[in-house]
């Protein structure tokens, strides 16, 4: 009964470390959906922009690029 709590433990650490790794890969997902969303947006707010442009909407086009400026850095 003595080897028992060894045992127990080793299940325990490996289970643990199993976790953590599931854990960072999920962030990684987490991070390249997050940075691929912004980076969509940003290029939807760019062609806004410039389709704003050749409209000459002048007030939606500057709010048409600070959005995509700010996605951008998002993505980043």
């Amino acid at each position: 009964m003595a080897e028992r709590p060894r045992e127990d433990f080793v299940l325990a650490s490996t289970v643990e470390e199993k976790l953590k790794m599931e854990a960072s890969e999920l962030l990684e997902v987490a991070r390249i959906v997050k940075s691929t969303v912004a980076t969509v947006f940003g290029v939807v707010f760019l062609i806004s922009a410039v389709a704003n442009h050749y409209r000459e909407a002048k007030d939606h086009e500057r709010n048409d690029l600070l959005w995509a400026i700010c996605c951008f850095l998002i993505a980043r």
